[in-house]
């Protein structure tokens, strides 16, 4: 149970509308929704009922703001006790997928920066197979990717976060909102990552194995730009759940529910943990475990 999505919770309950606890807290709407979801997901009760864009809390809601008060202070009191009398220095050199930096964790890069202003922070974009690639070979002190499970020996994960991964269609679409099999997506233009990419190679093995066709005309390295596409009804996608909600919450697109498709895929930080870990690696790692 991450302290982030606590924090989050409460300042939705408090202002009773995601847009406006997105302002405050300066996230991005998707970022609040989801929040809120893993946490709901993790308890396993729905936290808010929501009526349009008010929500209040349910009554399972309003028994867990007791003890979300209790963590979030409890934190700040452990934090604060334990925290290191230096500034934190030193350079770290994070990989990310292109999708995680742009939406996931956008606010925890801006967030590091703030908070820790005497540290040197890059950010590599590349795909998942590059950069296990270059975690191998030392060329990256900590890498954030969106996978299957990933089990080494030398390699820790401190954050493994169930992502899933979603069919979506600009709203005009005929198979917007519908549930249906894969194949009858067959004559539909797919807009693809490129390969390299996880849910790429997700999807590409899915069809392999089961002798599907799919007809892509668009390749592309951008997942912005594959959002923009597909609500211009130039095709359709698949992508995380985490860069596509807000987009859902809005209606300028539509998901459509694939009954017989199931990937489990992660949202993982991995570092090797045969490598000293300095201050300033522990301490991105640690706002990412919030």
């Amino acid at each position: 149970m991450e302290i982030r999505n606590i924090k989050t919770f409460i300042k939705a309950a408090e202002t009773g509308n995601f847009t406006k606890t997105a302002d405050e807290l300066g996230y991005s709407q998707g970022t609040v929704t989801l929040q809120i979801k893993q946490l709901e997901d993790e308890l396993g009760v729905p936290l808010f009922n929501r009526t349009g864009k008010r929500i209040e809390l349910s009554e399972k809601g309003r028994e867990f703001m007791n003890y979300a008060y209790s963590i979030v202070k409890t934190e700040a009191e452990a934090r604060s006790a334990m925290e290191e009398k230096s500034e934190i220095k030193g350079m770290l050199t994070v990989g990310m997928i292109e999708s995680v930096a742009s939406f996931y964790y956008k606010e925890i890069i801006e967030q590091f920066v703030k908070t820790y202003p005497e540290a040197k922070l890059i950010v590599k974009i590349a795909t998942t197979v590059e950069l296990m690639d270059m975690l191998k070979k030392g060329m990256l002190d900590v890498i954030v990717i969106y996978d299957r499970q990933v089990q080494s020996d030398n390699w820790e994960c401190p954050v493994k976060i169930k992502e899933p991964l979603l069919f979506f269609a600009g709203n005009s679409n005929g198979f917007s909102g519908k549930h249906v099999e894969l194949a009858e997506l067959g004559r539909e233009n797919f807009i693809l990552t490129e390969k390299g990419c996880t849910y790429r190679k997700v999807i590409d093995d899915y069809i392999e194995a089961r002798d599907i066709d799919l007809n892509w005309n668009l390749d592309i390295g951008d997942t912005m730009a594959i959002i923009d596409f597909v609500s211009k009804d130039i095709g359709i996608s698949l992508l995380p759940e985490y860069c596509i909600s807000e987009f859902l919450e809005k209606g300028s697109i539509s998901e459509i529910y694939v009954d017989d498709f199931e990937a489990e895929l992660y949202l993982q930080v991995i570092y090797d943990r045969r490598k000293w870990m300095s201050p300033v690696k522990e301490a991105f790692i640690d706002l990412c475990s919030r």
